[in-house]
């Protein structure tokens, strides 16, 4: 009998300018996303100044499940330390079990 799949974390990456036509279904997305319990960070960028905060908006679901990394051309780095800051606390919390 084959072994069951053993429970997989995700990151998903999302490359935009933060432009968005339909952001009633972003928001949708967002607030699917965020209850997923595989998903451990969405990484999204890089945004553009000008449609940063109106996208934000749209991911609030994400942020406030601390899921979110937004980054724009100026910031990658920060995100990819944040992104690797969690990636190891989820590493030590999966040692501890």
């Amino acid at each position: 009998m084959p072994s069951a799949t053993p429970a997989r974390t995700i990151v998903l990456c999302l490359f935009t300018d933060g432009e968005d036509h339909t952001p009633q279904e972003t928001r949708r997305l967002a607030e699917a996303i965020s209850r997923q319990t595989n998903v451990c960070a969405v990484l999204v960028g890089p945004l553009e100044e000008r449609f940063r905060s109106n996208f934000r908006k749209e991911l609030e679901p994400l942020e406030a499940s601390g899921k979110l990394i937004v980054f724009s051309m100026g910031d990658a780095d920060r995100a990819v330390e944040e992104l690797k800051a969690k990636l190891e606390r989820l590493d030590q919390e999966v040692r501890r079990q």
